[in-house]
């Protein structure tokens, strides 16, 4: 089992801070392809919606980038239902990407099994709150629990998570002890959220919600299946 500091280093380098015109949130690398030198960012659809719908410009930046930053070339595939989209990036990319979990939950052919309540994550991403405070991009850690297991009218499956997430932090990441990404952090309940800013998907109170990998790997077969990069 892996300290929190031991994943946070390994993988901030795979973690960006998406800007999109006035909106802003996280995105982390899942796939590479090396032979036409690309890489895949995944980040919350409601936080690039103005690329996918009025092509407005989407940057990455890092927080050790000393201010430089990748254009995205296009949104690789998208899921505006479940708040997801995965963006193209045409340069060079680190030589790993993050660990999907592919346990039981999303093996093919089988049902969706999600983590039980109780399971230990941690979420990152750029905290809004941290910019400001710091005067700079800052990659922020807040560590929780899944609270409870959710789903709205449409049958789709939610983590809720009992966790300090920001905003800013949406699209980003949430791994297990094992440095396994086991959702994509959507949206949460803070001052001022309304549920059209958290891209419709409901905020309860005291919870962030999460977006089970499952439902991003299910996109798998249209991203081409081979640049994706998942665990042994």
């Amino acid at each position: 089992m892996k300290r929190w500091s031991e994943l946070y280093k390994r993988h901030k380098r795979q973690v960006y801070r998406v800007e999109c015109g006035e909106s802003v949130g996280t995105g982390w690398l899942m796939g590479v392809d090396h032979e036409k030198e690309r890489f895949l960012v995944a980040t919350a659809y409601h936080v690039v919606k103005d690329f996918v719908e009025r092509k407005s410009e989407v940057r990455l930046l890092q927080e050790e980038g000393n201010g430089q930053s990748e254009l995205v070339t296009r949104a690789y595939v998208h899921h505006k239902q479940w708040d997801i989209c995965v963006l193209e990036v045409f340069s060079k990319a680190p030589d790993e990407a993050l660990l999907v979990s592919i346990g039981p939950e999303t093996e093919p052919g089988k049902k969706l099994q999600l983590a039980l309540p109780g399971t230990e994550v941690a979420c990152l991403g750029y905290a809004e709150g941290a910019s400001l405070f710091f005067g700079k991009d800052v990659l922020t850690v807040c560590h929780g629990y899944v609270a409870a297991v959710s789903d709205r009218a449409d049958g789709m499956h939610l983590y809720l998570i009992d966790g300090r997430v920001n905003q800013g932090m949406s699209g980003g990441p949430a791994w297990t002890r094992q440095g396994e990404v086991l959702g994509m952090i959507s949206a949460y309940c803070g001052p001022g959220i309304t549920e059209s800013e958290s891209g419709g998907i409901h905020a309860w109170p005291g919870f962030a919600v999460l977006i089970p990998i499952g439902y991003l790997l299910d996109l798998h077969d249209d991203m081409g299946g081979k640049i994706v990069r998942v665990a042994d």
